[in-house]
């Protein structure tokens, strides 16, 4: 079962953000 484009996305963007702030931290 394939899962959801969208929630794929939205995970995809999450995980994004969440290693953004991560290297915003280390600068």
């Amino acid at each position: 079962v394939l899962a959801d484009p969208r929630q794929q996305v939205e995970q995809m963007a999450s995980l994004t953000s969440y290693w953004g702030g991560f290297g915003m931290c280390l600068l």
